[in-house]
């Protein structure tokens, strides 16, 4: 009798034989998924580039179109001035004649 067999917390080692055939399918199918992702990144880099640019122009156009409805929005308020001052002549002196 050995001192394993007595002794309860002595290490047990296993030992496994893998086949070439099982080992080579794992390490292929890990380099195929691998190369798959390195294309996807690559693509989607390529689609977050186009995005990115897409919405730099819009963001150009829109501060462009914020800006010419600022304008207006001062321009119509100046008029409405304009209206409400010249109303309020004619209900003073009553109608031009």
């Amino acid at each position: 009798m050995t001192p394993a067999d007595n002794n309860p917390s002595a290490k047990v080692t296993l030992e496994m034989k893998i086949p070439l055939w099982g080992a080579m399918t794992v390490l292929g199918s890990g380099v195929v998924a691998l190369i798959g992702l390195y294309f996807q990144m690559l693509m989607m880099t390529a689609s977050v580039v186009e995005v990115q640019a897409t919405l730099k122009n819009n963001n150009t156009a829109v501060s462009g179109l914020l800006a010419e409805q600022s304008l207006t929005k001062y321009r119509l308020n100046a008029v409405e001035s304009d209206v409400a001052r010249l109303n309020d002549l004619v209900r003073k002196d009553g109608p031009v004649k």
